[in-house]
C-alpha cells in the first residue's frame, strides 16, 4: 500500500466488545478534523467490523481507505511502520505499533491502562477516571457507556497533533 500523504489509522473495533469502543461518530468526527489538517485515514479492522467502518467511513468522506478484514498480520505490521499515528481502542494492534515504535493515542473505557496499556513514550492514553471504570466489563453494567462517550474529539485530535509534531 502506497500512502499518498502523511496517514493516520484508525482501529475502532475490539474484540471484547462494545465497552471498549469509543463511539463510531467520535472517530467520524475526528477524521474529517485531520483530513482537513492533510493526513490520509485509514480504517483497520477485522470482518467482524466491517459494518462499523463501512460506517464510519461513510460518515467521513469518500477519501478513506477501508482496510477493514483485507490485511493479515505481517501486512498490518508492514503497515503500522509507514503510519503517523494509529488512534485505537484498547486491542491487539494497539500492542502491535506499539511494539514496532509507531505513535500510538489509545482511548480506554472499561479496562485499565496500567495493566493493558501501550508502553513508550510514543504512546499516548486517553482514559477518565469515573467511579465505575474500569469495570472490565465486556459490556456497560451501568447502561451508559460514559467512560468512553465522556472523551471528547478535542482531547483525540490535541493526542494526534502531539505526537505529529502539530503537523
Amino acid at each position: 500500500l502506497r500512502l499518498r500523504q502523511p496517514a493516520i489509522a484508525f482501529n475502532t473495533g475490539a474484540n471484547y466488545g462494545e465497552a471498549k469502543c469509543w463511539p463510531r461518530e467520535k472517530f467520524a468526527e475526528l477524521g474529517k478534523l485531520l483530513i482537513k489538517d492533510g493526513f490520509e485515514i485509514i480504517l483497520l479492522g477485522t470482518q467482524k467490523e466491517m459494518r462499523r467502518n463501512k460506517e464510519i467511513a461513510t460518515r467521513i468522506s469518500h477519501r478513506v481507505t477501508n482496510l477493514t478484514g483485507k490485511t493479515s498480520l505481517s501486512e498490518l505490521a508492514a503497515l503500522l511502520t509507514k503510519i503517523s499515528c494509529l488512534v485505537t481502542n484498547d486491542t491487539g494492534t494497539m500492542h502491535l505499533a506499539s511494539a514496532l515504535g509507531t505513535p500510538v493515542v489509545a482511548i480506554f473505557g472499561s479496562t485499565d491502562p496500567n495493566i493493558t496499556g501501550p508502553r513508550g513514550e510514543r504512546a499516548k492514553v486517553i482514559r477518565h477516571n469515573l467511579s465505575c471504570s474500569p469495570c472490565f466489563k465486556r459490556k456497560c453494567p451501568e447502561g451508559h457507556f460514559e467512560c468512553l462517550k465522556s472523551i471528547s474529539v478535542d482531547e483525540v485530535y490535541s493526542a494526534v497533533k502531539e505526537l505529529t509534531d502539530g503537523r
